[in-house]
C-alpha cells in the first residue's frame, strides 16, 4: 500500500484553535457526520476524526481514495490543505 504523507504544519499534537479542514468543510457542506462517513466508506470513525480535525500525521492512499469516493470529490478538494 502506498503511504501518503499527511502533516499539520508541524508534527507536533498540541492543543490550538479550532481548526477546519477541507474535509470537515465538506462534511459540513454535504450535511454528513463524520459517524455517517465512516459507516458507509467503511473508515474507523476515530480515522475519520482525526482527518476532519487536522491531526493526523498518515494516512493510506486506498483510505483517502475510499473516503473521496464516497463524498464524491477529488483527493485536492478534501486532503489538499494537507498534503
Amino acid at each position: 500500500l502506498i503511504l501518503m504523507k499527511m502533516v499539520n504544519g508541524d508534527n507536533t499534537h498540541k492543543k490550538t484553535k479550532k481548526r477546519f479542514t477541507r474535509l470537515k468543510k465538506i462534511l459540513i457542506e454535504k450535511k454528513m457526520t463524520q459517524k455517517e462517513l465512516s459507516r458507509i466508506s467503511d473508515v474507523a470513525e476515530y480515522k475519520i476524526s482525526q482527518l476532519a480535525s487536522g491531526t493526523i500525521s498518515n494516512i493510506y492512499l486506498t483510505t483517502a481514495k475510499k473516503i473521496c469516493e464516497v463524498l464524491g470529490v477529488t483527493l485536492d478538494d478534501a486532503f489538499g490543505d494537507v498534503i
